[in-house]
């Protein structure tokens, strides 16, 4: 019952994302704007090859990060997930851009 839970809850928080409803900091630019803002400051940055995100474990939760940055706490433990994506969480899983997040996201909570 654990893994659904942490399933549909990154399930919602991957939704919230995509519809702009998660502000990522406060003053933070693009993002601020939603997801189409943030696309694009974004492409222009992974065209220059720099790994933009970092989705790793911090506190026992699922946390995404930004250029070494917290930008958010998922509040969803770790501890639901399969020990391989408790593996991968502890050593942190990059994402180029905004899309690369939710994919990722999405995998956990599949």
């Amino acid at each position: 019952m654990k893994g659904f839970r942490a399933a549909a809850a990154l399930a919602a928080l991957a939704a919230a994302m995509t519809m702009g409803v998660w502000a990522l900091t406060a003053g933070a630019g693009a993002e601020d704007a939603g997801p189409a803002a943030a696309e694009t400051a974004e492409t222009a940055a992974a065209a220059s090859s720099a790994v933009l995100y970092t989705v790793r474990e911090q506190g026992g939760a699922i946390c995404v990060f930004r250029g070494g940055t917290l930008l958010r706490d998922t509040g969803i433990p770790v501890s639901t997930l399969p020990a391989p994506d408790r593996a991968l969480l502890e050593q942190g899983i990059d994402a180029a851009d905004y899309e690369g997040v939710l994919r990722l996201l999405e995998d956990l909570g599949s």
